[in-house]
This record gives C-alpha cells, structure tokens and sequence, in this order.
C-alpha cells in the first residue's frame, strides 16, 4: 500500500448516495487540507476545502439565480482545472446536468452538442471557448440563453 501524498487527507467510506453528500462529507473530514494545486508564479497554491464549499455553494447559489433548476442541463467547455470541478459540483449540487464538451471540438461539433443537449447554460473557459458557441445565443431553435467565461482576465470584447 502506498503512503498517501497528502497529509491528513482522510478518504471517505461510500456511505453517501448522491455526489453533494459526497462532497459535504469530504469537506467536513477535511477541514484545513487544501486540494486543487495550481502553480502560479513557480509555486503550487492549494484551495482549502472549506474555501471550495465556499465557491461551489455560491455558484450553485448563482446558478440558480440565473434560471437554472433541477434536471436543466448545463454544459462545461474548458480543460481540466479548478473553476470547471466548481461548475461541475455546483451543478450537481441544484441536481443540475452537467454536459461536458471536450475543448477540442471543432465550432461546428461544440455546437451541436451544447443545442442539443438542451443546455440553458454554457460554462466555458476563455475567449476561444466563447467563440465556438456564441453564434447559439442568437439561433431561436436552441435553448442556451447565457454564457458564463471561467477566465477572469477576459475583457468583454472579441478580437
């Protein structure tokens, strides 16, 4: 058996039926251990779990504010980091669908997906991302009415 890379990490015993119990029950064990590294400036950065119950709940609160209700499908167009596993357990935790679009797909392929999949919502993580499925906001067969953009340097203007 190998040693457990982070220290105080405890684990959870799968007695939980739904993935946000699974994530309180996580976040509740693990008060103080930090989780998502992401290396800035030369040094990895952890979010603490308390800090990502934080953000996931207030996304999920945000989510909702915006239209979003149980079994709408939401979907999430970005690599894998940080702000897409708050999209994803925040849209779990309003019994949302998540709809993963690989970040790969071509304009033509994304937004075939996104319209039908019957997103409300689409999550994506830069301007190339937005680029892609922009062109939805204004197709009336098409469900998706919003566009949230992960990258907080994005400055509202397409180049």
């Amino acid at each position: 058996m190998s040693k457990n890379p982070h220290p105080g990490y405890k684990g959870v015993e799968a007695t939980f039926t739904t993935i946000p119990q699974m994530f309180q029950r996580v976040v509740s064990e693990n008060q103080g251990i930090e989780t998502y590294f992401v290396k800035t400036d030369d040094k990895w950065n952890g979010t603490t779990f308390e800090d990502l119950q934080t953000w996931v709940e207030g996304f999920a609160n945000g989510l909702k504010n915006l239209g979003i209700n149980e079994y709408d499908k939401v979907a999430i167009i970005g690599t894998n980091c940080p702000q897409w596993c708050v999209s994803d357990f925040a849209i779990a935790h309003i019994r949302a669908v998540s709809v993963p679009v690989y970040p790969t797909l071509i304009p033509d392929q994304a937004q075939y997906v996104v319209k039908h999949s019957e997103s409300k919502i689409a999550i994506v993580q830069d301007e190339m991302q937005l680029a892609k499925i922009l062109p939805l906001l204004n197709d009336h067969e098409c469900d998706l009415n919003k566009i949230i953009i992960m990258d907080d340097s994005y400055s509202g203007l397409m180049q």
